[in-house]
């Protein structure tokens, strides 16, 4: 499922949860390309510290990204925390194709976006662009 409807950025930064450093890779790369920010972290504790934080004001973050292929993470209850430390933040989950459940539990617990880990590869510019202001130069 892919929210495709045209909206305006809310925020220049994504935090991103993935312990896969080929992903964390690919979304700065992406970032650079984009002239957007992504900070990512390899644990739900670390990106639910850094959105509820002080300085990561509301207008700061314009989405979570939550990569669902890791074992160890329940995705109903990641969403949910991502929910809670930062009210209103769209929240992109994605995973292998092959992990319906997951990708099933993600969305019914809420998440705005969740999609196979290619239609995210492929659409990943795209989506830093309709999620996030670009940052000035």
């Amino acid at each position: 499922m892919s929210d495709t409807a045209e909206r305006s950025p809310d925020g220049s930064i994504a935090v991103a949860i993935c312990l896969d450093l080929m992903s964390g890779s690919r979304l700065a790369a992406s970032a650079a390309r984009t002239g957007t920010r992504v900070e990512v972290f390899g644990n739900l504790d670390g990106a639910c510290r850094r959105l509820e934080s002080a300085d990561m004001k509301l207008a700061d973050v314009g989405l979570a990204i939550l990569d669902l292929s890791m074992a160890s993470l329940d995705p109903a209850e990641a969403v949910r925390r991502l929910q809670g430390a930062q009210r209103g933040v769209p929240i992109l989950a994605f995973g292998p194709h092959v992990h319906e459940g997951r990708l099933a539990a993600a969305r019914e617990a809420g998440a705005d976006e969740v999609m196979s880990r290619g239609a995210f590869d492929a659409q990943m510019d795209n989506l830093l662009r309709r999620y996030l202001k670009p940052i000035a130069p």
